[in-house]
């Protein structure tokens, strides 16, 4: 496990926005899970993952078309 951390996601039972090293960002649900993660990922709380998502900043997709 070179160059990676181990962290607690969703640990509060709600959605979290992780944003990796590379760029890549997700929203993980809210079950909570023990994740391996590159140094340096970012893990924005459930507040301001709430926030962010609300701010319809995000582009979104269904089905892999951009809506």
């Amino acid at each position: 496990m070179r160059n990676k951390e181990i962290a607690i996601i969703s640990d509060g039972g709600r959605e979290e926005l992780i944003r990796f090293p590379e760029g890549e960002i997700i929203v993980v649900g809210s079950s909570e899970a023990l994740q391996t993660m590159p140094k340096g990922t970012k893990i924005l709380s459930p507040s301001e993952t709430k926030e962010l998502l609300a701010q319809n900043k995000i582009p979104t997709y269904k089905c892999n078309v951009k809506k």
